[in-house]
């Protein structure tokens, strides 16, 4: 998924369980061409998940398309 506007763009990945992730380091382009795909995603944690963090973010090192029945991790 990509949000914000057409002058800023954040590619963002949303978990099985809701949770919005931005994907730092990641061409927009390339996340529009895995809109609505089961992806697995390896990085570093750059901001975790945790309460009052705003924007959660993962630096990508590599993402890759996953079968839609392969079990969520």
């Amino acid at each position: 998924m990509v949000k914000g506007s057409a002058l800023f763009q954040q590619p963002v990945l949303v978990t099985a369980d809701g949770e919005a992730w931005v994907l730092e380091k990641f061409p927009v382009g390339e996340a529009e061409a895995l809109r609505d795909r089961k992806v697995a995603v390896t990085g570093t944690v750059l901001r975790a998940n945790q309460p009052g963090t705003w924007a959660p973010a993962i630096h990508v090192e590599r993402i890759e398309a996953v079968p839609d029945d392969a079990p969520a991790r």
